[in-house]
């Protein structure tokens, strides 16, 4: 399913192929990690039988890694120094680690410059134009889209010999956001260096019970999280000995304009988890009525962060593998059972080319709003308890199948008996109109079984 090829020059040599011949190339354990605003990495293992063991040199050495299935490139990068050993067996190997070509940006130093009133896409263009004429033709990268923007669309920077990555990460992801990818062309020739306000999209695929979703848990994230907020405005002033103000310590509060209380409470998260004090100031905000209406503003605006974690997507059983999900995409997550019904975005992919199957994606957090998040808790405490009563029935109904069972056997035997002796017809007629009795109670009872199941799904 994954054709590797390295590529030396103008040598190409396909270390792993797709082909079910054993004399072919093939390398071990080859897995692609991919992520957000970092360098996407792709590991494996080579032996020495393989025609491009000793044809993969550090840092030149281009490594393509092509679905094709997709037809797409999941990683095109370099390879990096490996470890080579000999075990026990005398068996000779490498561990090959490569890294995206993303990386090339940390080849690259940017002299001393300072930068007035220019846009953010000016300036990753002047960082991208010193990269591109600093190192050979094989790493030079080309300006793609650019969506981010500053508010003012005038910035002002200055660069002092760092990387020409840590220049883009500090200077313009760090402070304006967004998130950087490397595009190409159909070839994978041609590299585009891509800064928007976010990448992915939404995708119609759903994870969801009884479909592709194997487990799941979800976690609330509470560190950091306050239930009762002390609001505080700016430093109150006072007169020194000479008549002139400075500030104090002291600071604004919400007392004057809140029945006495410096703080606001989050009803909800105080009846679930308690008080749990923390402090927000507004060092602009002098009137105790607009420090009140901000504190407020911020309490209705309080975020939990929920993890969603689900340890195992068995897609390839169904039909639907990893190559469905994308880095950056948002999807669906969907478990009635347990009431979680909520989007989330897969933040990293992990393939593994030798058995598809295992391969796996991390989501990001989500974040409710704590009333709903307490809201669906509620429904999901209906839920469980709707289930412990479905389930207490079906067990009931289990106990008298066990006993109709048991019957049938008894009268099956029975009626053997009976067979075996002369003139014993009219007793047998008796028996089978019993035994039929019985098997439509039995039926009967396995209907039950079977909507009280169906009812605890809906």
């Amino acid at each position: 399913m994954y054709l590797v090829t390295i590529i030396n020059d103008n040598e190409e040599i396909k270390i792993n192929t797709v082909s079910t011949d054993n004399q072919e190339n093939k390398i071990i354990g080859g897995t692609i990690k991919q992520g957000i605003n970092s360098f996407d990495s792709f590991t494996f293992t080579i032996y020495m039988e393989n025609e491009g063991f000793y044809k993969i040199n550090p840092f030149k050495t281009r490594i393509k890694v092509l679905n094709v299935k997709t037809n797409k490139f999941e990683f095109i990068g370099r390879a990096l120094p490996p470890e080579k050993y000999m075990d026990e067996s005398g068996i000779c190997g490498k561990k090959v680690t490569c890294e995206s070509e993303l990386a090339f940006l940390v080849d690259s130093m940017q002299d001393y410059g300072e930068y007035h009133n220019i846009t953010i896409q000016q300036y990753l263009k002047t960082l991208l134009d010193v990269h591109n004429s600093k190192l050979e033709e094989s790493k030079k990268i080309k300006l793609g889209n650019v969506t981010v923007k500053d508010k003012n669309d005038s910035i002002y920077k200055y660069t002092n010999y760092k990387s020409t990555w840590e220049n883009i990460k500090t200077d313009l992801i760090d402070v304006f956001g967004g998130e950087i990818t490397l595009r190409y062309d159909e070839n994978g020739d041609e590299r585009y260096l891509d800064y928007l306000t976010e990448i992915g999209e939404d995708s119609t695929t759903e994870i969801k019970l009884g479909y592709n979703m194997k487990s799941i848990s979800e976690k609330p994230d509470v560190d950091g999280f306050y239930t009762r907020i002390k609001v505080l405005g700016a430093k109150l002033k006072k007169k020194d000995s000479s008549g002139k103000e400075e500030d104090t310590e002291e600071r604004l509060t919400i007392k004057s304009v809140n029945n006495g209380k410096d703080y606001l409470d989050y009803e909800e998260a105080v009846t679930k988890y308690g008080i749990i004090e923390g402090v927000i100031a507004y060092d602009d905000v002098t009137e105790a009525s607009n420090l009140l209406s901000k504190g407020k503003e911020y309490i209705s605006s309080l975020k939990l962060n929920v993890n969603n974690t689900i340890s195992a997507l068995d897609l390839s059983l169904i039909g639907l593998d990893i190559d469905s999900f994308k880095v950056g995409n948002y999807y669906k997550i969907k478990n009635d059972l347990l009431e979680i019904e909520s989007k989330v975005r897969i933040i990293e992919k992990t393939i593994n080319i030798d058995n598809p199957q295992q391969s796996s994606v991390s989501l990001g957090d989500k974040q409710f709003n704590i009333n709903e998040y307490y809201k669906d808790k509620e429904k999901t405490k209906n839920v469980e308890a709707n289930l412990a009563s479905v389930n207490s029935n079906i067990n009931e109904v289990k106990k008298q199948m066990q006993q109709i069972e048991k019957k049938i056997d008894k009268n099956v035997k029975e009626i053997e008996t009976i067979q075996n002796k002369e003139g014993s017809y009219v007793e047998v007629n008796t028996y089978n109109r019993n035994l039929k009795e019985i098997n439509e109670n039995f039926t009967k009872l396995q209907k039950q079984i079977d909507e009280l199941k169906g009812g605890s799904n809906a």
